[in-house]
């Protein structure tokens, strides 16, 4: 239980709160005045952050994994899990940040963004339960990342799958439309 939380932490984390420092440093130095003259596309600026981003969370989770309890406990939902946490948490970030002119503000508002995305936490931990969890990404992202322990049946892993992917694709209009909005406009 403690090792899914922790591996839990790392994509969401690292996810939200490196998109965020990454954006306003990029903003502060008005990188995005010069970016978007080219040729390079917002959406392809959104999907190489967030893949980047994913594939540095799925680097460090997995080698957390494997470190602790080795090759054999290592499964695709596992993987899956990480990398669509990863991206939803950094779309979220992104789309947060770009609307903040300082760290300090990013890091004053986002738990107000983010507060709702934890209350599955309590699930786990068995503090307190409902079946509206189910409704939030972090409780199939929980799910996911203990399957290796506990596997979840084939159907139900693929409804896990799809609310966290149900939840990117907003995530990503969300962060695409604060983008145009906020910079680009």
């Amino acid at each position: 239980m403690v090792s899914v939380i922790i591996i839990f932490s790392d994509p969401s984390a690292l996810g939200y709160f490196f998109i965020g420092g990454i954006v306003l440093l990029e903003k502060g130095q008005n990188i995005f005045d010069n970016l978007f003259v080219t040729p390079f596309q917002l959406q392809e600026y959104l999907l190489s952050k967030t893949a980047s981003l994913a594939l540095l969370s799925l680097v460090t989770s997995t080698v957390i994994h494997l470190f602790t309890f080795g090759l054999a406990h290592l499964s695709l939902l596992f993987i899956l899990g990480v990398l669509l946490t990863s991206a939803f948490f950094t779309l979220i970030g992104l789309g947060i940040a770009i609307r903040c002119r300082t760290l300090n503000e990013f890091f004053l508002i986002s738990p107000l963004y983010t507060l709702i995305f934890t209350l599955p936490l309590f699930g786990y931990l068995h503090l307190y339960e409902t079946p509206l969890y189910y409704l939030l990404p972090t409780k199939a992202s929980l799910l996911l990342m203990e399957a290796p322990f506990q596997p979840p049946v084939t159907g139900q892993a693929i409804v896990f799958l799809m609310i966290l992917i149900a939840w990117i694709v907003p995530a990503y209009f969300w962060a695409y439309r604060s983008f145009r909005n906020y910079v680009i406009e």
